[in-house]
């Protein structure tokens, strides 16, 4: 489904609907990057997740992008 609405809005990728501008912290393990929104022109902060963590707390809260 997300990959749907992507692809309608003209977006490979979630990361690709922002505009990354700089790293802003490195976290204690992570790395923050300030991102604008190419829709709204929002300023965001994007956290980067290793794929790893990611699949693992996506299985424990039921989120697919399927």
């Amino acid at each position: 489904m997300v990959r749907t609405v992507l692809a309608a809005q003209g977006y490979e990728t979630l990361l690709d609907q922002y505009s990354l501008k700089e790293e802003v912290d490195d976290g204690q393990r992570n790395k923050i990057t300030v991102g604008v929104s190419k829709l709204t022109g929002a300023t965001v902060a994007i956290k980067e997740i290793p794929t790893k963590k990611y699949l693992k707390l996506a299985a424990e809260n039921s989120i697919s992008e399927a």
